[in-house]
């Protein structure tokens, strides 16, 4: 059995502190986007024949996932008293909510 060695493409070790260092999370997209664009899934008979709307199928998945959708493993926990029993307990985020880009869930109607 050979000893594998980590190599960085971009960036360094320094860049990952504190952060898996591996490739769970772009394997995870790939496959969601694989499962939700037809012209991506393997050994299909579907294609497309021209690449703009590729691209554009694209764009508007890429849209639905980080601006519409909310994730669950970016929520937060809303403090509230204990008394409250029956109050909201997260405040559901996607992931441009998470970076800042914007402070509500966009709908479809803004991006037409």
């Amino acid at each position: 059995m050979s000893d594998s060695e980590r190599c960085f493409v971009n960036g360094t070790a320094a860049n990952f502190t504190g952060k898996s260092q591996n490739t769970a999370y772009i394997e995870r997209f790939n496959l969601t986007l694989r499962q939700r664009v037809s012209y991506l899934q393997r050994k299909l008979l579907g294609y497309c024949k021209s690449k703009a709307n590729v691209n554009a199928i694209l764009l508007i998945n890429l849209f639905d996932y980080n601006y519409r959708r909310t994730h669950k493993s970016l929520r937060l926990a809303v403090k509230q008293p204990a008394s409250q029993r029956f109050q909201k307990k997260w405040q559901h985020r996607t992931p441009a909510m998470a970076m800042g880009l914007t402070n509500q869930t966009l709908s479809w109607r803004f991006l037409l």
